[in-house]
């Protein structure tokens, strides 16, 4: 068995990329998102936004680190 670590990055155009993406491309994760109350989820949107600050590029693009573990082997 190996295991590899691949570094990559997520480039979003705003700070809430990632609550969009999930939105529309992860079925639990969106349920979970959409059975918050409107004030939970306006929270979350403001964590969410204040936390992207950091991965705020010098062009106004958000570049997220999205490290993957990638493992093979055989049986």
């Amino acid at each position: 068995v190996t295991v590899q670590t691949v570094k990559q990055m997520w480039d979003l155009d705003g700070p809430l990329g990632i609550i969009n993406a999930i939105m529309e491309g992860a079925v639990r994760a969106r349920g979970l998102l959409l059975a918050q109350t409107e004030s939970a989820r306006s929270a979350i949107a403001n964590a969410v936004r204040n936390g992207m600050e950091q991965y705020r590029s010098s062009e106004g693009h958000y570049r997220v680190p999205m490290t993957a573990l990638v493992g093979s082997g055989t049986k």
